[in-house]
């Protein structure tokens, strides 16, 4: 799944950032990801439907904006 988690594999308009998606998805795949995509995604949709997890929303609404 890191080989498609890749910034070569999205276009970029400077090298900011493609540095910048870079890093993002490096940062996702070092602390979110544990070998399965959906179990991921499930562990996002979890906190979004967690009222009691609402500060946590802005965060993972970032995460999802990268991926």
């Amino acid at each position: 799944m890191t080989n498609y988690l890749s910034a070569a594999n999205f276009p970029s308009s400077s090298p900011g950032q493609a540095d910048e998606l870079a890093g993002d998805l490096e940062t996702i795949l070092r602390e979110d990801y544990a070998g399965d995509m959906y179990a991921l995604l499930a562990g996002y949709q979890r906190i979004l439907a967690d009222n009691r997890q609402r500060s946590r929303w802005s965060h993972v609404h970032a995460r999802l904006r990268t991926l």
